[in-house]
C-alpha cells in the first residue's frame, strides 16, 4: 500500500511547442506540440512511479482535458484518485523561442472549485490509511478557502501524517500558519513570502524571515 499522497489542486496539461522567433502581430508558425501531465503533485508522483515507488495522486479534473490526463497519468502506470468537477481541466502553454532560447510560461488560472468538490477531496484523504506523507504542491486553483492547510493539518494530525508543502504565495504562508512538517519554495518564492526586496538577502536570512 502506498504510503505517499500527493494533492495537487489546480492540475494542468502542460503544451511545449517552440518558434523561430517572438514577434508581434504576426503569425507565428509552431512545431508540433508536445503535451505532458502538470501540476505540482502530479510531477511527484510521476517521478516517484518512475523511481519505482508508489504514490496515491490525488486530483480534480473536468471535461475532455481532464479525461486526457487521467488517460496519461495512466499510461505512465501512476495510481490516480479523481475527484469529477464541472470545469475543464486548464492546459498551460510553454513555448521556447529558438533564436533567443528563451521559454514563455504561460499558466491559465484554472477552473473554480466548489465547495462539493473541496469536501470530496479532503474525504478522500481522511479516509486513505497507512498514509506517512502527503505532498500539497503546486498552486491553488480559484475557490479553493485559505484555510485549506488548516482542514489538511487536521485530517494529518489525526493521522499521523506528514505534510510537505510546495505551494506559492500566501498559500505558502498559510501552510506555515498551520503547522507542517517541510516546504521547498523556489528562491523566488522564498523572497515574496519573506517580504524581503531582492536576491541580495541570504537564503538563510529570507528562511528565518520567514518563520519568525
Amino acid at each position: 500500500m502506498p504510503t505517499i499522497l500527493t494533492a495537487t489542486f489546480n492540475p494542468c496539461i502542460d503544451v511545449y511547442t517552440s518558434i523561430p522567433s517572438l514577434i508581434p502581430q504576426t503569425k507565428l508558425r509552431c512545431t508540433p506540440p508536445r503535451t505532458d501531465p502538470g501540476g505540482g503533485g502530479i510531477n511527484v508522483a510521476r517521478a516517484i512511479t518512475k523511481l519505482g515507488g508508489e504514490a496515491i495522486c490525488l486530483y480534480p479534473a473536468g471535461g475532455s482535458t481532464g479525461k486526457q490526463l487521467k488517460r496519461m497519468l495512466d499510461a505512465e502506470g501512476v495510481l490516480s484518485v479523481v475527484v469529477d468537477i464541472d470545469g475543464d481541466t486548464r492546459e498551460n502553454l510553454i513555448v521556447t523561442d529558438i533564436t533567443s532560447g528563451l521559454q514563455y510560461q504561460l499558466n491559465m488560472p484554472g477552473p473554480v472549485l466548489g465547495e462539493t468538490a473541496i469536501t470530496s477531496l479532503l474525504s478522500i484523504i481522511a479516509l486513505q490509511e497507512g498514509l506517512q506523507y502527503m505532498v500539497v504542491s503546486g498552486s491553488l486553483p480559484p475557490g479553493m478557502p485559505g484555510d485549506i492547510f488548516g482542514k489538511l493539518a487536521a485530517i494529518a494530525g489525526k493521522k499521523n501524517i506528514r505534510i510537505i508543502a510546495d505551494t506559492p504565495g500566501d498559500a505558502l504562508k498559510k501552510a506555515l500558519q498551520y503547522g507542517v512538517y517541510l516546504i521547498k519554495p523556489s528562491i523566488h518564492e522564498l523572497i515574496a513570502v519573506a517580504e524581503k526586496g531582492g536576491e541580495e538577502q541570504s537564503i538563510e536570512t529570507l528562511a528565518k524571515a520567514l518563520v519568525d
